[in-house]
C-alpha cells in the first residue's frame, strides 16, 4: 500500500450518508477492492461516472433507473472508495480490465451502458474490447479526444507526469482542495449547479489525497487515441449528450468525434453544464429511459 493510499476514504466513517448506500458492496477482483452499487432488478445497467466523480454523481438517477434495470455503478479505480490500480495501469485500457473484473464479481451482463465523461470512453473500450455486448450506450459529456482547452501539449505532459504523481504533491494539492471556496469555484467552471450535497462530497473527494492522487494519475496518462482511431467499429446504437453549457469540454470535442460513430445519435442539452446529470437529472432521464428501453427517442 502506497502512502496515498493509505489516506483513502474509509467507508464506516466518510460513507455514513453516501447517497444510496443501502446498495453499496465491496467487491474484490485481480487484487482491487473496489466498491460498487448495485440497485433494481431486470437487464443490467452499467454506470461509469467521470475522472474525479465517483458513483455518488448517479444519485438522482440510479433510483428511476433502477425500475427497469439491475443497476451497477462502480467508483472507478483509485476514486472514492475503490483501491488505486498498481503504478502504471491507470490507463483507459487499465481501467477497462478493472471494470471487467467488478462486472464478474457481481455477475453482470450489461444489456445497456450509461457513462459521463472519461467514463464514456471507458464504455466504448469496453464495447470495443468485446468485453461488454450491450444493446444500447448513452454518452453524457464524453471526453472521447485529448483535452485542448487549457493542456499543454503531449511532450509537456510527459515530463510533468512524474510530478502529477508526487505524493508530496498531491498531499498539498489535496489541503487546498479542502477549502471550500476552491471546490465551488472548481465545480463552478464546469457551468453546472449541482445540489448541495453533492458539492459537499465533491470538496471531501478533492480534498482525499488517495483519490487526487488517482485522478492525477489517470490525467497524466490519458490518451484516447488509439481508441479514437476504431470508432467507426462501434455498432451498438449510442446516444451523445452534449451540454451547451459545458465549461470542461469544448463542444466541438464532442460533436467531431461523435460524428465519427456511425451508430451515434446526438441531442443537445440546453442551459445546462458539465454535469448536467446532477443538475437536470430529470431532463436527462425523460432521454435515456426510452432510449435504453425502447430505441427511441422524444421529439427535440
Amino acid at each position: 500500500m502506497t502512502s496515498l493510499e493509505s489516506s483513502r476514504l474509509r467507508w464506516e466513517s466518510d460513507g455514513i450518508a453516501w447517497p444510496n448506500r443501502g446498495s453499496s458492496r465491496f467487491v474484490s477482483a485481480d487484487g482491487i477492492r473496489s466498491h460498487v452499487q448495485v440497485m433494481g432488478q431486470g437487464p443490467d445497467l452499467l454506470m461509469l461516472h467521470g475522472a474525479g466523480g465517483s458513483s455518488h454523481s448517479w444519485a438522482a438517477l440510479i433510483p428511476t433507473l433502477s425500475r427497469s434495470f439491475r443497476v451497477v455503478a462502480p467508483d472507478l479505480p483509485g476514486h472514492a472508495f475503490s483501491e488505486a490500480l498498481p503504478p502504471g495501469r491507470a490507463s483507459l485500457s487499465g481501467l477497462a480490465t478493472a471494470v471487467t473484473g467488478i462486472l464478474d464479481a457481481v455477475g453482470a451482463r450489461p444489456t445497456g451502458i450509461v457513462a459521463h465523461s472519461a467514463g464514456a470512453a471507458v464504455a466504448l473500450q469496453l464495447i470495443l474490447d468485446g468485453a461488454v455486448q450491450p444493446q444500447a450506450w448513452a454518452a453524457l459529456a464524453p471526453s472521447l479526444v485529448r483535452p485542448s482547452r487549457g493542456a499543454p501539449p503531449p511532450f509537456i505532459q510527459n515530463l510533468l507526469a512524474p510530478a502529477l504523481r508526487s505524493a508530496g504533491i498531491v498531499r498539498m494539492s489535496a489541503a487546498l482542495a479542502r477549502r471550500r471556496v476552491v471546490v465551488d469555484t472548481l465545480l463552478h467552471t464546469t457551468g453546472s449547479q449541482v445540489p448541495p450535497a453533492s458539492r459537499e462530497i465533491y470538496r471531501r473527494l478533492t480534498g482525499n489525497p488517495a483519490h487526487l492522487g488517482a485522478v492525477l494519475d489517470l490525467m497524466s496518462a490519458w490518451a484516447p487515441e488509439g481508441l479514437a482511431a476504431h470508432f467507426a467499429d462501434i455498432s451498438v446504437p449510442g446516444l451523445v449528450l452534449v451540454a451547451d453549457e459545458d465549461g470542461w469540454i469544448p463542444k466541438d470535442e464532442i460533436l467531431r468525434p461523435a460524428a465519427a460513430i456511425p451508430s451515434a445519435r446526438v441531442r443537445i442539452l440546453r442551459g445546462v453544464g458539465h454535469l448536467a446529470h446532477e443538475e437536470a437529472p430529470g431532463r436527462v432521464l425523460g432521454l435515456l429511459l426510452p432510449w435504453l428501453t425502447e430505441g427511441s427517442l422524444p421529439p427535440a
